[in-house]
């Protein structure tokens, strides 16, 4: 018997579900905790996220900063060290006419000249 995939157990009492970002109706977007586990490294100590949307690919682009852009930065709510947390982007939303809401799984991937972003393609709504 091979035992060389031996793991131990560290995380007691941690529930982790998969990744999902909900857009609501009235103008949020919501991180599930599972969100904020799988894009640790990109969230990690920032408190705002950037959002861009692409119309061709039908998605919105979201990169974590710790940097607060007037006009660009929104502040990430999430109360008493929650695990899930959520913007307000009624004006983003609004601005680009995006009315699909829903929850979406969310794909890190590398964009050329920004770097590893998270992305939501409105056309993969899973509910």
């Amino acid at each position: 018997m091979s035992w060389e995939d031996l793991e131990l157990f560290s995380n007691s009492g941690a529930k982790i579900s998969s990744p999902v970002i909900t857009i609501t109706g009235i103008g949020t977007i919501n991180f599930n905790a599972g969100f904020f586990h799988a894009a640790k490294e990109e969230v990690r100590d920032n408190k705002y996220v950037e959002l861009r949307f692409s119309k061709v690919n039908n998605a919105i682009v979201l990169q974590f900063t710790n940097v607060l852009h007037e006009k660009s930065s929104m502040k990430i709510t999430r109360a008493n060290n929650a695990a899930n947390g959520s913007i307000a982007a009624r004006s983003f939303l609004n601005f680009y006419g995006i009315k699909q809401t829903g929850k979406y799984i969310p794909k890190l991937e590398n964009i050329p000249n920004i770097g590893a972003v998270w992305v939501v393609y409105l056309n993969e709504r899973v509910n």
